[in-house]
């Protein structure tokens, strides 16, 4: 039902835009060598074999897809659309179809990886301006005791906020161990201690804090 409805609405969207639009070969070729497969809900799907392709640009410059998209609006409803793909069958376009999904779904991946990996690496850089300021605003700064308290007063605040990060959507693991050890980095050159036992001290911290939960 869906085959013939497809070839239907493609006929009866031809003569329309024959009609209406100026004559060019190049379009007149490319709408007749479509082969209407299938409406996927409100998708017509178009074919062409793979030695015809090279005519499907005729269908994508913006005024003809304007034109053919404005016609079909009419034939099957206000969110129709039209795909072209290399095939002509609806084998093809299931094939086609399941491409399709992969790339998006990959695509969406991408993006979230994308947004995660820039709020993951924003966290890590306000976390670090915080510690800065902290570390600007300590007083006798150069003597050993100092500095070791600054350190204790620290590991609270970079326990929550690994946690806080970890509990992102999208996070990228490796990607956040990279950004995770440069704040270490940094808070052991304002320190003058090592970053191994910076994380050494903020492990204890989260275990012992964990271990109280469960009591």
């Amino acid at each position: 039902m869906a085959e013939l409805e497809a070839a239907q609405v493609w006929e009866e969207t031809k003569k329309v835009l024959l009609d209406k639009l100026p004559f060019n070969l190049g379009v007149f070729d490319a709408f007749n060598a479509c082969v209407p497969i299938t409406i996927d809900e409100d998708t017509l799907v178009l074919g062409m074999t793979t030695a015809q392709m090279h005519m499907g640009g005729h269908l994508q410059t913006p005024d003809n897809r304007n034109a053919i998209t404005q016609v079909l609006h009419q034939k099957i409803g206000p969110n129709a659309k039209y795909i072209l793909i290399d095939g002509s069958t609806v084998d093809h376009w299931e094939v086609a179809k399941a491409r399709h999904v992969r790339a998006a779904a990959s695509e969406h991946q991408q993006v979230q990886d994308r947004q995660g990996r820039r709020t993951m690496v924003d966290s890590v850089d306000e976390l670090s301006q915080e510690l800065y300021r902290r570390h600007g605003d300590l007083k006798n700064k150069q003597f050993p005791q100092i500095r070791a308290r600054f350190i204790a007063e620290c590991i609270p605040l970079l326990a929550d906020a690994e946690e806080r990060m970890r509990q992102q959507s999208g996070l990228n693991e490796d990607q956040f161990i990279r950004q995770w050890a440069r704040l270490l980095d940094r808070l052991a050159g304002m320190t003058e201690v090592g970053a191994t036992i910076i994380a050494l001290e903020v492990a204890r911290y989260r275990g012992a804090k964990a271990a109280q939960s469960k009591q």
